[in-house]
């Protein structure tokens, strides 16, 4: 729409300074354009629906079924935020196929009908492989057993590295900006490392399970300082070199 220079207010003698240019836009005929997923899609990864017109998220899940049946997380109920493109986060199961329904009566935002029913199937892969721990410094109890859990996820095995650390050596390691990084290995000095060996899991399949890491052999006393650094073979950088620097002690600190 233009506005032309000299155009009168509703007040007032001035009139418009300059030429205008109004555009806009009217809504599309409203369709269901796809469900963007993998092939498999990972099971903790969002499903990504899109429109041709912005659907609320509320309007959204009220309305689309899943087979199997997916509980929805709750928060979405109340997003009244719309978008042509929703992301929606949902607790699907792995190595499953399901099926997303939507209903004829699905409205955009501008409460044009979808018209036409539309099912979109899709099927889910496995667990992404993981392995996890608590980095950074921490407490173990001396008067407890002596281990460090390790949470796996669809992966046999993993490296583990340990040290005990004598007092005097503490600063120094712990002063070095990369001692805690996850996403480098670190070797403080040539044999610094007294425990070497591959840990074997046996975790059911898709299932997360807690490894226990013994370390009674590095504390031989009952307590001592100890420096753990995982090779968990992670592609992800920063998930590549889980590390922690432990006290046993008999404070009961953590009671």
């Amino acid at each position: 729409v233009g506005v032309r220079s000299g155009l009168p207010s509703a007040e007032g003698p001035l009139g418009l300074e300059e030429d205008q240019l109004i555009g806009f836009e009217t809504f599309k005929t409203f369709v269901f354009e796809g469900l963007s997923v993998g092939r498999p899609q990972n099971p903790q990864e969002a499903l990504s629906f899109r429109f041709s017109n912005p659907v609320s998220f509320k309007t959204f899940v009220e309305r689309v079924k899943f087979e199997p049946e997916v509980a929805i997380p709750d928060h979405y109920y109340s997003w009244e935020s719309a978008s042509s493109q929703l992301w929606v986060d949902l607790p699907l199961e792995p190595e499953t196929e399901y099926a997303a329904v939507l209903p004829p009566d699905l409205e955009d935002d501008f409460g044009n009908k979808l018209g036409r029913g539309s099912a979109v199937r899709f099927v889910t892969g496995s667990l992404p492989p993981f392995v996890s721990m608590t980095t950074g410094q921490g407490v173990i109890e001396a008067y407890g057993e002596l281990r460090l859990p390790v949470r796996v996820t669809n992966q046999d095995r993993f490296f583990m590295q340990a040290a005990s650390v004598r007092t005097e050596d503490v600063v120094p390691l712990l002063v070095k900006p990369r001692s805690m990084w996850t996403s480098e290995r670190v070797l403080p000095r040539p044999g610094f490392f007294q425990v070497e060996k591959e840990q074997i899991c046996t975790v059911p399949r898709n299932e997360t399970a807690t490894v226990p890491l013994e370390l009674a052999e590095l504390c031989p006393d009952g307590y001592g300082l100890l420096y753990i650094q995982l090779d968990t073979r992670s592609v992800e950088k920063y998930s590549r070199w889980p590390k922690a620097f432990l006290q046993v002690t008999e404070l009961g600190i953590s009671a």
